[in-house]
């Protein structure tokens, strides 16, 4: 029995370390988290007082206010990418989550059916002896003494079963900690650090150009 829970729990752990190790975002972030990233860096790039652009896209930068509203476009751009981002990167992080927690509840349902197959057995030692209870006395005391062992192998079992669950599941956290561990850099650092940090960047550069380009737009 321990064999067993120690395979399945390795089998368990490999299977959780393969989801967490596999990409958060589907397609459709990843396109989102690039065009921030391009538009943010663009952004960015435009309000560099030392960089001189003398067309860029077709658009003359020698001309201050027409150089102004086409990075204020180009930073609305990329506050729209930003927002995009997040919600669409925080519903898919939600849900790589709960594919790989999804691992061990699944670990957890085979225990707990082991159990209830060993509780269903005492019930039916219980239902035999309760049967031979209308019998002489002599019958109902020789009913529970020839179960009485079965049941007290059936319990043990049993306790078994959930002892050697509870190592093996305190191991597997151990485990698992090492891995999300080593998903802190990947996770807020590239996935999200650097995307959310130049989007947050080129919104702080260029708010003004973003005023001056709603503005023209709107008023």
């Amino acid at each position: 029995t321990v064999r067993r829970f120690e395979s399945s729990m390795e089998d368990n752990y490999t299977k959780f370390k393969i989801e967490k190790l596999s990409d958060q975002f589907t397609g459709s972030t990843r396109t989102v988290r690039r065009n921030l990233l391009i538009a943010a860096s663009i952004g960015v790039a435009l309000s560099i007082d030392g960089i001189k652009f003398g067309t860029f896209f077709g658009i003359d930068f020698k001309d201050a206010t027409t150089s102004k509203l086409a990075i204020g476009a180009i930073a609305v751009i990329a506050l729209y990418e930003l927002i995009s981002f997040i919600v669409y990167a925080a519903i898919d992080h939600r849900s790589w989550v709960l594919k790989a927690n999804t691992v061990l509840h699944s670990s957890a349902a085979s225990v707990l059916n082991d159990v209830s197959k060993h509780t269903r057995q005492v019930q039916d030692q219980l239902g035999y002896i309760r049967g031979k209870m209308t019998s002489d006395d002599d019958s109902v005391v020789n009913a529970i003494k020839s179960q009485a062992g079965v049941i007290d192998g059936i319990v043990n079992k049993a306790n078994e079963e959930i002892t050697n669950y509870v190592n093996s599941l305190n191991q597997l956290k151990s485990q698992i900690k090492i891995v999300n561990f080593a998903q802190l850099g990947r996770i807020y650092l590239i996935d999200w650090g650097i995307p959310v940090f130049m989007g947050g960047l080129s919104l702080y550069r260029n708010h003004d150009s973003i005023l001056a380009f709603l503005s023209a737009v709107f008023v």
